[in-house]
């Protein structure tokens, strides 16, 4: 994913806009609207969800459709169909991390059945 800065002012956070570095013109994808931002991540954490293939995005991904924007400062948007499906990815996404494969599979579908 690319970005730029759109405003940046010493007294609020920066805002930055996504890019598609494919095009001469640099058109931006959006804003990103509604969702949850999940806050408080490693760093680490955020490397990983990048990465994998078969971790927790994609077992929550089995069972809910989403969206999902992961970023490099400890922060995850994520927007499902419904704020309901929206709080389970979020809360998947910070139980997750430290959890290997087969206890992310589990703590997912533990998830999806009590919702």
């Amino acid at each position: 994913m690319y970005a730029r800065v759109a405003t940046a002012n010493k007294d609020i956070e920066p805002e930055i806009e996504c890019v598609d570095p494919t095009t001469a013109k640099s058109a931006g994808f959006g804003e990103l609207r509604g969702g949850l931002l999940v806050e408080g991540l490693s760093m680490q954490w955020c490397r990983q969800l990048m990465k994998e293939e078969k971790g927790v995005l994609a077992e929550i991904g089995v069972h809910i459709g989403f969206q999902c924007a992961v970023g490099m400062n400890g922060r995850v948007w994520v927007d499902a169909s419904d704020i309901g499906k929206t709080i389970l990815v979020a809360r998947a996404i910070k139980e997750a991390e430290g959890l290997r494969g087969d206890e992310i599979r589990k703590m997912v579908r533990g998830l999806v059945l009590r919702s």
